[in-house]
Parts: C-alpha cells; sequence; structure tokens
C-alpha cells in the first residue's frame, strides 16, 4: 500500500506537466486564431465607374456598378451602399443609384473606380419661364376643384375653355366683342351669328361659349412638372396656360365678365373643338337635339358627344 502511494506521487509531476502543457497549447492556438481574424480584411460596398465616364457626362444605369473595397479605406465622398444581400439591402442600393441616374459628372471617371458625391454637378434649379414656349405667354386662370375636373388637369394636358356670360342689356357690346374672339374656335358658327344671338337680350341671360381650344397646359399651382410615378398634383387653386398676347388679353377681360371652366382633352385629341353656344333660349332644343343623337349613336354602337 505504502508503495503505490510512493508510485503515484512520483507521477504527479509528470500529470501536472501535461496538464499545463495541454493548457499552453489551447491558449496559444486560441491566441493565433484571434491575431489570424484581425488581419482578415473588411469590405464594404460603394458604387463606382462601370465604364470610362467622360467629364460632363449624363448618368444612366448602364454606368455604375458596385465595387468592393476595404472598409478602413471609406471617406464621407463615397457613396456607400449595403449590396444586394436581402431585400432591404437591394432598395437602399436602389435608392442610391436612382439618386445618380440623370446626374452629370464634373471630371473624368476610369472603370472600375469610384464615384464619389463631389464628382456630382451641382442640380440646375428649374426655371419656370423655360417651359414657356417661343413667342408665348403663361397666364393664370383661378379655379375651384369643379372648374378643374376635380384637379384632374395636370402639366402637359390640353384642355378646352368654356366662357358663361351673365350678360345684361347695357354688356351686349362687350360680350359680343368676346364672342367674335371665340369665333375661330367656333367653325359651325359664323361671329355674326354670335352676335346677333345676343343682340337681343333684354334682361340677365346666362349664355356659354367654347372660348380657346386645345390650350396648353404649362402648370397647376406652383408644379409645373408632371409627377413620374402617376400621382396627380391636388389641391392647387390655380391653372396657367401658354397663350398669345392675344389670348391672354381675351382671357383676363372674359375673367372680369363671367366665369370660365375647363374642359378636359384626351391626350391623343388634336382636333379643333367645335360646339354651339347654349342659354336659356336654345338649352331645351339643344337638349333634346343631343339625347336624340345619343340614342342614334348608342344604337349603332357608336357613343359620342358632338
Amino acid at each position: 500500500m505504502k508503495q503505490n502511494t510512493s508510485n503515484w506521487k512520483q507521477k504527479m509531476p509528470w500529470i501536472a506537466a501535461l496538464v499545463l502543457g495541454a493548457l499552453s497549447i489551447v491558449a496559444v492556438n486560441k491566441y493565433l486564431s484571434v491575431q489570424q481574424s484581425k488581419n482578415v480584411q473588411q469590405n464594404s460596398y460603394i458604387l463606382g465607374a462601370e465604364k470610362n465616364i467622360t467629364r460632363g457626362q449624363v448618368l444612366t444605369r448602364n454606368d455604375l456598378k458596385i465595387i468592393s473595397v476595404p472598409t478602413n479605406a471609406l471617406s464621407e465622398v463615397n457613396i456607400s451602399v449595403p449590396g444586394l444581400g436581402t431585400s432591404t439591402a437591394r432598395e437602399e442600393t436602389e435608392r442610391k443609384v436612382l439618386m445618380l441616374i440623370g446626374r452629370s459628372v464634373s471630371r473624368d471617371i476610369s472603370a472600375n473606380q469610384p464615384i464619389f458625391w463631389t464628382d456630382l454637378a451641382a442640380l440646375e434649379k428649374p426655371d419656370f419661364t423655360n417651359s414657356i414656349p417661343e413667342n408665348m405667354r403663361a397666364i393664370t386662370i383661378p379655379v375651384s376643384s369643379i372648374s378643374s375636373v376635380n384637379n384632374l388637369i395636370q402639366p402637359g394636358d390640353f384642355v378646352d375653355i368654356l366662357f358663361t356670360s351673365q350678360m345684361r342689356e347695357e354688356d351686349i357690346a362687350t360680350t359680343s366683342a368676346i364672342l367674335l374672339l371665340s369665333a375661330k374656335n367656333n367653325k359651325n358658327l359664323s361671329p355674326d351669328a354670335l352676335v346677333q344671338g345676343n343682340a337681343g337680350a333684354k334682361k340677365e341671360v346666362s349664355r356659354t361659349e367654347i372660348l380657346l381650344s386645345r390650350m396648353s397646359v404649362l402648370a397647376v399651382g406652383m408644379d409645373f412638372n408632371r409627377k413620374a410615378d402617376g400621382e396627380y398634383n391636388s389641391g392647387y387653386a390655380g391653372i396657367t396656360l401658354a397663350v398669345t398676347p392675344q389670348q391672354g388679353v381675351l382671357l383676363t377681360h372674359a375673367m372680369q365678365k363671367g366665369s370660365l371652366s375647363f374642359m378636359l382633352r384626351g391626350s391623343k385629341d388634336q382636333t379643333a373643338s367645335e360646339a354651339e353656344g347654349i342659354d336659356e333660349n336654345n338649352l331645351l332644343k339643344k337638349s333634346n337635339e343631343l339625347k336624340k343623337l345619343h340614342e342614334a349613336q348608342l344604337k349603332n354602337g357608336k357613343a359620342g358627344v358632338k
């Protein structure tokens, strides 16, 4: 028994040495692993040039690519993106790409090189006067939601303008002059017929005519660019039109003598609008004519307005 105890005591130093050696090996391996992980380079993504880009060139989607660079080399001028790993990352990357598309660059950029925020030329402030056609003028007509087709009229649209006058005997000469100028838009009526139709008024008579046809809309409210996402500019109180100087004079005076409202035209409709003026004397007669015409068109499968 004493001999076994003695043998065990003799072996203890060796066992302790083996245990300490094993622990040392584990510690060394762990240290080497940590140092090795520190030496692994971390990369991030930025936007760069897919091909050579020249100074002043307007960027397109085909000019852009995602570049991987060392994270420690990033700066504030790099256009960082999260990459394409997840749906959230793809959305954020696409947002940054869209910010660059349509912008021009202020320097030459070689293929595979980063594009910096500082490379983008400053955005020009939109100038409304550039949207006014040559030899034309801009005039704004106040509108309500009803007179503006429930605010559905947008920049780039074309409209017909209706003029409704409240004629009194002393205003017949003025109203007739306005209708004379609008007669060019009513090929089926002569200027004489328009004036004679109003000359016999002895009391207040409301009459509506097409004052001008196919007028170009430059702006609604303060917005002179049509929204690209299909949404509507709404809540505006004025529509700005492109007019000749004479049309501008006509519209300004018409606003003082009656009310104006708009008819929105189809985007592909190039025709001039023709319509007979309506007042209390011919309202019911014209209504019956239009009913019969509409019924006939429905029977023929050609419903429309004339």
